[in-house]
């Protein structure tokens, strides 16, 4: 998560202190913190009623045990086709143990062939989440929809 401040970030003994941001942190959460005088990756080890303390952290692949991919924009070149070194990546990710999912906004119909081109057999995301599905039983596994009724009142709101 990227936690943008106006505040300069001053670091002593791997350490700094953000007054006014503690709405938008908990303990143990890390951020990509970007301030006016620099931009350090940290976790949050502390919370006061005005301020949050950071420690700087550097992260390591073995900090991770599972590695979710967007298709659009990430593993998709403007061509959409798969970078060879998504590929590679996503592959050495799998033999090392890391669990891997592929997420997209994009329907399992267009979605799918891109996920089977990874090699990966694992759980995807489609539909921006309204869609789970495992290409190890190639079955949906989840299926969020709009409750009955809903879909009828935002086509009436539409046509206001």
């Amino acid at each position: 998560m990227v936690l943008k401040t106006s505040n300069k970030i001053e670091i002593k003994n791997n350490k700094f202190k953000l007054d006014d941001c503690t709405q938008n942190v908990q303990v143990n959460q890390i951020f990509k913190v970007i301030g006016p005088n620099k931009s350090v990756n940290a976790q949050v080890t502390e919370i006061n009623k005005q301020s949050a303390v950071f420690k700087l952290y550097d992260p390591k692949i073995d900090d991770f045990d599972l590695f979710v991919f967007d298709l659009d924009g990430t593993l998709l070149n403007h061509e959409s086709e798969i970078f060879e070194s998504s590929i590679n990546t996503i592959k050495k990710l799998s033999q090392i143990g890391k669990k891997i999912i592929l997420a997209t906004g994009r329907p399992i119909y267009t979605g799918k062939k891109y996920a089977e081109e990874t090699g990966l057999k694992t759980e995807c995301v489609f539909s921006n989440g309204g869609m789970t599905y495992d290409l190890i039983s190639d079955s949906i596994t989840d299926l969020v929809g709009i409750p009955d009724g809903g879909s009828s009142r935002n086509l009436w709101f539409l046509n206001c």
